[in-house]
């Protein structure tokens, strides 16, 4: 028998979480066509500690199901992941049917509808995100981007991780100060200038107008070279995401993706990169994947390298060699992916 972890997710036409794909503990997985778009959401399978079996990993994925995220379960097979999957898929349809169109009429409304506005699309969000907190840092180069504390997006800290701490989710900014509350300064795509969103920032901290940006470093290139690539690809047929070495915390220490060790110049530079103040002593979260419908097919880390799976690029001569043009810096790392 093989235990698998069942990734539950959120799909169209049905009101309760799915089966959507298998992981076992090689970290190999199965997402049948229909559901293969969701298999990004279930990377926590495969970033199990060496330290912890794949029972405990089990235990674990079971301990953090969330009704709005993904949801995790145990199947144990004798059956191929495959077959075990449309066994599973076949439970659930028998047990939830698609849910119906809801019938109306059309009536004469007594007043007016109200207006209603559309949420924008996620990945314009997420682009923007990175857009705010990769400027941010530009014009303060001594912060740095942190991903995923406490269930945040992008958490922008200061050298010595000090409060405070500004949050750049998609949806909203906030600042948090030493007695741990917060404040929504603003939010992402609200301001008519791109650059108000990050001004606001300034203003609720009190810094004073730049009146120069400081010149670029190595880890503000990484950062801007990454929010580019978000924004250029924000409507390409694929899936563009960025995503950070260290994806979370179990309890027990770092949860790492896996993504560095696919790139050997990356996994050899960040063994002997040393620790600073604001990454909590794991030096793999000066590393950022970027990835393309689920595969990595750069890393970037923010001592200003990028490493493809052919090359290894030096991001401040390749910006001067480029013109100082990010786009073409952008373009230099992954236009032979794009349409």
């Amino acid at each position: 028998m093989t235990d698998y972890a069942v990734h539950h997710d959120w799909i169209e036409d049905y009101a309760t979480q799915a089966p959507v794909g298998l992981w076992n503990e090689r970290a190999e997985s199965y997402y049948p066509p229909r559901t293969a778009h969701l298999k990004h959401r279930g990377y926590r399978a495969s970033s199990r500690p060496e330290t912890r079996t794949w029972e405990e990993h089990l235990a674990y994925l079971t301990d953090i199901s969330s009704a709005y995220n993904a949801n995790w379960s145990v199947v144990s097979s004798e059956r191929s992941m495959q077959e075990t999957m449309e066994a599973l898929w076949d439970g659930f349809l028998a047990s939830n049917p698609p849910t119906e169109p809801v019938p109306f009429t059309v009536e004469e409304p007594a007043d007016p509808p109200a207006e209603v506005t559309p949420e924008p699309a996620e990945r314009f969000l997420l682009a923007q995100a990175w857009w705010v907190a990769s400027e941010f840092a530009r014009r303060h180069p001594n912060w740095a981007i942190r991903f995923g504390d406490q269930g945040s997006y992008l958490t922008l800290v200061n050298p010595d991780d000090e409060m405070p701490r500004i949050v750049v989710n998609p949806s909203a900014i906030h600042l948090f100060d030493q007695d741990a509350t917060h404040t929504t300064i603003t939010h992402p795509l609200s301001t008519a200038h791109p650059y108000e969103a990050v001004r606001a920032i300034e203003r609720f901290m009190g810094d004073p107008p730049r009146l120069k940006t400081p010149a670029s470093t190595p880890r503000t290139l990484a950062y801007r070279l990454l929010a580019t690539v978000l924004n250029v690809t924000v409507n390409d047929k694929a899936r563009w995401e960025v995503r950070n070495e260290i994806v979370g915390d179990d309890g027990d220490g770092p949860i790492r993706a896996g993504l560095v060790s696919q790139f050997p110049d990356a996994a050899h530079d960040a063994s002997i990169l040393r620790s600073e103040a604001w990454d909590l002593g794991e030096p793999l979260r000066h590393y950022w994947a970027i990835l393309r419908d689920a595969h990595p097919v750069a890393i970037v880390s923010i001592e200003g390298r990028a490493y493809l799976p052919d090359r290894t690029i030096d991001l401040q001569p390749a910006y001067k060699a480029n013109g100082h043009s990010m786009l073409r810096l952008a373009t230099d790392l992954i236009g032979g992916l794009l349409p």
